[in-house]
């Protein structure tokens, strides 16, 4: 399944997209403000949510 979330830089959405990842999902998420830490660590996932 997709899952896009909106405002994925945040500490929940970030978390919420790692676990979606975990269980075998493609996941892409938006956010204004893209800056690390946690765009680094959705970086290091290898998916695209850190892409706005």
């Amino acid at each position: 399944m997709h899952f896009h979330l909106i405002g994925v830089c945040g500490t929940a959405m970030a978390a919420l997209a790692g676990t979606l990842q975990a269980r075998g999902h493609h996941v892409t998420g938006s956010d204004e403000n893209v800056y690390p830490p946690m765009s680094t660590m959705l970086a290091s996932l290898g998916n695209d949510a850190s892409r706005g």
